[in-house]
């Protein structure tokens, strides 16, 4: 019983993701040598980093999303039985006789817990007012881990709860897990409900390049970047205004040549990673523009901060293809969807370079402007910096992520 979980992964499918596992992972194994787990909403699309296995979670969400009437609602009540036996089986008295009954359950991720002796949770964005149900379920999770495993840990999260009673339930689950907070916004919330964590940045941040800040190196230097999302976060309208913001913007700074960034690819038919339908619509608008356009494709985080290092600059509603950009030391203005884009942007210092996505077109254009007129070496440095806030908090297997 010596094995680790490394929980509440989402998946690979969503390149920042992938990269937050990918360090957690780095860090986890500089201070021990044991065989870990990996469970995680879309197990089968991660490469192997290590894990012994790659597991769904224990409540399936992508189970849930593929059905719906009938079926959807006997999978609820399974779930209903299973949280209540597994309920049942974190009060029993004896840890013991925990780890021996949940080792028994017929579920590959509860047995996985009960052969481990420390669980250490992925950052994410998904513990908040508007994902109530994810976030009771998270909630759960933790408690009934501190209960079967003993040690849970996270590695820096976003927390976006403000409604009190939300907020006090949760804090009730989690009152024993050691918890890290990837900013300042989430670290204040934390504390207004009770729960102590540390303030560390987000871990995309350990890919800050120490050469960053220079465009003139690149390799396409007239060359901008853009990553949107789609679906997921806007309705067609919006969308559709987000993208003609956008086409006004580079043609106000005079773009002929535009690189498009999904992070996020569909994740099968749940409608979740729209990234490229939004950029294939800016592609159709670019063109009535005369301003021509490329997909980026690439296979990592870091292949990402290689091609961006050869631009002008980055339009980013994604926040880690914001922070992808800062770390190559590129000019980076970030369209916020949620909260978690603003607190990174304050705590970096470049509140001023982020503006709402569904802000008037001026806005756009001004921001954008600013953000232009702002010496790439003040985006290059806020990375970097962030870098060693985390190689302080994390030691010697964060130097080496």
């Amino acid at each position: 019983m010596n094995e680790i979980v490394v929980s509440e992964a989402y998946s690979a499918s969503n390149l920042g993701d992938l990269e937050l596992v990918r360090q957690s992972v780095n860090v986890v194994s500089a201070t021990t040598d044991s065989d870990f787990y990996l469970v995680a909403v879309h197990p089968d699309s991660f490469p192997d980093l290590g894990q012994r296995l790659a597991l769904p979670r224990i409540f399936d969400r992508l189970e849930y999303r593929k059905r719906s009437g009938a079926a959807r609602a006997a999978l609820i009540m399974s779930w209903g039985l299973r949280l209540a036996v597994l309920s049942f089986i974190a009060i029993v008295p004896s840890l013991s006789a925990r780890r021996r009954l949940a080792g028994l359950f017929p579920n590959a991720a509860v047995r996985a817990y009960a052969r481990s002796r420390r669980v250490v949770a992925v950052g994410g964005g998904y513990i908040g007012d508007q994902y109530r149900a994810e976030t009771l379920l998270v909630a759960w999770t933790w408690w009934w881990s501190c209960r079967v495993v003993g040690q849970v840990e996270t590695m820096p999260i976003s927390y976006e709860i403000d409604n009190p009673r939300l907020g006090r339930v949760f804090a009730r689950l989690a009152k024993n897990v050691t918890m890290s907070a990837r900013d300042s916004a989430s670290h204040r919330r934390m504390a207004t409900h009770g729960l102590e964590a540390r303030l560390i940045p987000d871990l995309a941040f350990l890919n800050a390049r120490p050469s960053a800040g220079s465009v003139s190196g690149g390799h396409e230097p007239d060359r901008y970047f853009v990553s949107l999302v789609g679906r997921d976060y806007l309705d067609p309208r919006q969308l559709d205004r987000v993208v003609d913001n956008v086409v006004a913007t580079l043609e106000r700074a005079g773009a002929s040549s535009v690189g498009l960034v999904a992070m996020h690819a569909p994740l099968g038919n749940s409608g979740i990673g729209a990234d490229w339908e939004a950029l294939d619509v800016l592609a159709a608008r670019l063109r009535s523009a005369d301003i021509g356009s490329s997909r980026v494709v690439v296979d990592s985080y870091g292949e990402l901060i290689d091609v961006l290092a050869g631009g002008r600059a980055l339009i980013a509603a994604r926040m880690h293809a914001g922070i992808a950009g800062l770390c190559a030391g590129l000019p980076v203005m970030l369209l916020a969807y949620e909260d978690k884009h603003f607190a990174m942007a304050r705590d970096r210092g470049l509140e001023q370079h982020c503006i709402d996505i569904r802000s008037e077109r001026e806005l756009f254009v001004n921001c954008f402007g600013r953000t232009m007129a702002t010496d790439a070496s003040v985006f290059a440095n806020s990375a970097s910096e962030a870098k060693r806030h985390v190689q302080r908090a994390f030691g010697p297997g964060a130097a080496r992520a």
